[in-house]
This record gives structure tokens, sequence and C-alpha cells, in this order.
């Protein structure tokens, strides 16, 4: 819910409320209940602004790539690609000098292919991850991660590792310390958190597009649902720590913020992929 629905949700309850009056005038309202239902209007706006307030902590899905067209195609042809696993066109998609880590300094086609075991494809885990961060939607960042275009615009997967879209929450939690290994984002709606690190515990909320922030204090940590695919547990809290409690991760519903990045940028007119890479 934006701003622009709460505003709206108001606008109704006070059309409403005054209909309301106008009628019950009619028939002599009393002073106290004109004054009981003047403190439920109150209430009710109160618990609306309240709501629009948490979505300053929120990331919402976003997928920018149909604003340009050429881009767009790329990113279609690279499904297709993904889906084939097809290692002879993605090669060609790749830029000469495609960072696939900072930290450990791999650069280049050939430390893509070495790094991704390109040489057996069908057993890749690159299609997979690929595939799940395209389909999650992206965003246009300014300035891109070679040498030569740090002045350019890039265009990054997924859209929960923008810098753009974090810019708004930074300015409001200046302070707060946003360490990629510490930081999730909640990228569903209606993820349940529990009480205890156990599916059998009671709920203490649910979770729609929240950053978190991990608690690895925790000593429960690292125990795992045995009945559910040994997922493991998470400790975490929003920031504005309304909500604070256990997750079960879920790959569909949960991205870390050091997780991987897809880069596409232009390089002498043509979109390569210059950029695949964890926060290291």
């Amino acid at each position: 819910m934006n701003k622009y629905r709460i505003e709206n949700t108001n606008n109704n309850i006070m059309r409403n409320y005054l209909l309301t009056c106008s009628l019950q005038s009619k028939k002599f309202l009393t002073i106290e209940k004109m004054m009981k239902n003047t403190l439920i209007l109150f209430f009710i706006l109160l618990t609306n602004l309240s709501y629009g307030q948490k979505t300053e902590f929120k990331i919402y899905p976003v997928d920018e790539s149909r604003k340009d067209s050429t881009l767009y195609k790329f990113v279609e042809i690279l499904k297709e690609v993904i889906m084939n696993k097809d290692t002879s066109k993605l090669y060609n998609m790749l830029d000469e000098n495609i960072i696939s880590s900072f930290g450990g300094g791999i650069y280049g086609k050939q430390g893509f292919i070495e790094t991704w075991e390109l040489e057996k494809p069908d057993s890749s885990l690159v299609w997979g991850l690929m595939k799940r961060i395209i389909d999650m939607g992206g965003v246009f960042e300014e300035g891109g991660v070679t040498e030569s275009t740090q002045d350019s615009m890039s265009f990054r997967f997924p859209y929960t590792t923008s810098t753009k879209l974090f810019e708004p929450i930074y300015k409001k939690n200046p302070d707060y310390d946003f360490d990629p290994y510490f930081t999730m984002i909640c990228i569903k709606e209606n993820v349940p958190v529990y009480k205890r690190p156990n599916k059998k515990s009671s709920f203490v909320g649910k979770l729609s597009y929240d950053v978190l922030c991990i608690n690895y204090n925790k000593k429960e940590h690292y125990k795992v649902d045995k009945t559910d695919g040994n997922r493991e547990w998470f400790y975490v809290s929003t920031l504005d720590k309304s909500t604070k409690g256990w997750i079960l991760y879920n790959v569909d519903e949960i991205y870390f913020l050091a997780e991987y990045s897809l880069i596409i940028e232009k390089i002498k007119g043509e979109y390569k992929i210059t950029g695949f890479f964890p926060y290291d």
C-alpha cells in the first residue's frame, strides 16, 4: 500500500463519516454520540497512517527492463539461452572483461567459464541462479562496473541489490549499517514470522517486502526443520523493530543483500553482461 492508496482510503473514510454525521444530525444525534464517532474516526485514520509509515522500510518488486526495447530484447534472448543452457550464445553475450568476483579478482570470459564450470553445462549452477534473479526484475542504475562505463547507465538484476531503491531507506536510517551479510529482503507477501524456530510455534507477524536485519547471535540459528527440506532458520527484525522473530529461509521468499547481482551495460553500442558476482 503506497501513500496515494492511503490518502484515497482516508478520503473515503472521511466522506462516509461526514455523510453519516449529516444523516444522524437530522435525527438529533446527541453530543455524546458525535464525540464517540469522532474518536472512532481518529483511531481509524491513525491506524491507516501508522500502516503507511511502515512502507518506508520496504522495497517493492520492480522491473524496468521494458523501458528500453533493445535491452528488453537482450533480456528475452538471455532467458532463452538460460532455458536451453546454451553456452555458446551465453559466451557471446558476455563482455570481454566480465567480473565474476571482486574479492577473488576473477575477470574475463575464461574466469567466468571456470567459475561456473561451463565445460559441463548441464550440471552448472549458473543457469538456475541467473533465472532466479532475472525473474525477480531489475532496475537502471547510474554508473557501470567497468572502468570505461563508470559514468554510464547500467541495468542491475535483481532489484533487491539496487542502490537507487535503497536510497530512501538510507536517508531515513543514516546511523544503520546496511551490512550485506546481515541484511535480507523479503520478496513476497505474507511470509510468516514465528516466535520460535519451529513451524508449530505461534505467529508473531507476517512480512511483505520488508528490509530485515539478521541476528546471528541466536544459538538456534543453526537449527533446521527436518520436515521441510532442511531449510535454515534465521532470527530477524524489521528496521522499525515492529516485528521480531524466526523465519524459515526459502529462496522464493527471501533474498540476501550479499547474494548475486547481474549487470548489463552498453559496450560500444551493444548490450553485454559485464558482471555476475556476489558481494565479496
